[in-house]
């Protein structure tokens, strides 16, 4: 990975985290869906196995009509989202 594309995934990681919150609370499943894929590919461009899947899984539930757990989804990849960073963050700092 380098030094450009993990900053540019830190700088917009959050931004997509916002846009899956603001979906969410206008009840905009179609935008919950489309942000969930757009993090999704960001994330396996950098690595994140685990984050990656868990926006395939949300954007999966939401486009299948479980929307139950949509925003314990969004939190849970909140949390992964700042692991992932702090990786990201470690693994820049070592970049010569």
């Amino acid at each position: 990975m380098t030094r450009r594309i993990a900053t540019a995934f830190l700088t917009d990681a959050p931004v997509k985290i916002n846009a899956l919150r603001e979906a969410l609370a206008e009840s905009d499943f179609e935008a919950v869906s489309m942000a969930a894929h757009n993090l999704k590919g960001g994330c396996w461009y950098v690595g994140a196995a685990r984050l990656a899947e868990l926006c395939a899984l949300l954007e999966d539930n939401v486009e299948s009509g479980n929307l139950s757990d949509a925003a314990s989804s969004v939190s849970g990849i909140e949390t992964e989202l700042e692991a992932v960073r702090e990786a990201v963050a470690k693994a820049l700092s070592s970049i010569t």
